[in-house]
């Protein structure tokens, strides 16, 4: 069957938790971390069309350009290149995961537009070759390709095992200071330090409170390093700790955004109602797990 246009998620992630070891020769980070894609995210809305144009819908607070940068525009790129034809789609974006914020919004934009166009134009590209275009896009991209949440390694780009989560809630705050990825680990770098904490991670967890209780032996490697950068970051974790029935506060990625996890939607939605009245100017989200 022909179709014309398609529609897709593009979800935020957060990082349940992240060890960072010393940079290589390269420069890169072996990284050690699950990332749990969520149901909180941007929307994709691409059509076949005579001309290449991507149009942004941002919320009134994000900035985004619609430029040669942009990583959607860098996954179109890329399609066209293996596929050896000259595609013209035009991409509508809804920009609702904030930039600079350790959700992972444009790697999920680059691997949400591969599949789009993938499926767009009946290209048929085997796995392997869409997540070979992934990386070469960017570490996080080959993620987003995946189905749920996942034990990465390497430099993040690589699927240790698939990870089965317990049910649970997600209380996400954007404390609306965006942090520079670079730069936080441009100051991890010269800290000197390095994780090589030994860590055995299960596949699946038989309650939530195994789960809890596996969290709190981990941590995030750049949670201290983006406190100093951003005190709005330490504020948003000290604000979601406060909150009724949180579990586990913990910044995602290199930040800025801040989460807690909760054992029902209602204790998430309270602690939301109480940090967005504390704090108007936060951008705050309750969501949960995506499972695709």
């Amino acid at each position: 069957m022909t179709i014309s246009r398609i529609a897709l998620k593009s979800p935020a992630k957060i990082n349940l938790f992240l060890h960072v070891e010393k940079n290589d020769k390269y420069g890169f980070h072996p990284l050690k971390t699950i990332m749990c894609p969520l149901r909180f995210g941007d929307f994709i809305d691409i059509q076949k069309s005579h001309k290449i144009a991507l149009d942004i819908e941002n919320d009134k607070d994000i900035e985004l350009q619609a430029n040669k940068q942009n990583l959607c525009y860098q996954a179109l790129q890329a399609i066209c290149e293996t596929a050896q034809l000259k595609l013209t789609p035009h991409i509508q974006l809804q920009k609702n995961i904030p930039l600079e914020s350790g959700l992972g919004g444009g790697s999920s934009n680059a691997a949400c537009l591969l599949n789009c166009l993938d499926k767009l134009y009946n290209l048929n590209l085997d796995s392997a070759i869409l997540i070979k275009l992934a990386s070469q896009i960017g570490k996080d991209v080959p993620f987003f390709l995946q189905e749920g949440p996942c034990y990465m390694e390497g430099y993040g780009d690589r699927v240790n095992k698939n990870i089965f989560l317990p049910s649970f809630y997600i209380l996400l705050v954007y404390p609306k200071t965006g942090l520079s990825t670079k730069k936080i680990f441009d100051i991890y770098d010269k800290s000197g330090f390095s994780s090589r904490t030994s860590l055995t991670v299960p596949q699946k967890f038989s309650n939530f409170e195994d789960f809890i209780n596996f969290l709190k032996t981990t941590r995030n490697d750049l949670e201290k390093i983006a406190i100093k950068e951003c005190p709005d970051t330490k504020s948003a974790l000290h604000e979601i700790s406060s909150t009724n029935g949180v579990r586990l506060s913990r910044m995602s990625g290199s930040g800025s955004s801040c989460f807690g996890i909760y054992p029902t939607k209602k204790e998430a939605l309270a602690g939301q109602i109480k940090i967005q009245n504390k704090f108007k100017h936060w951008k705050t989200y309750v969501t949960s797990p995506l499972y695709k």
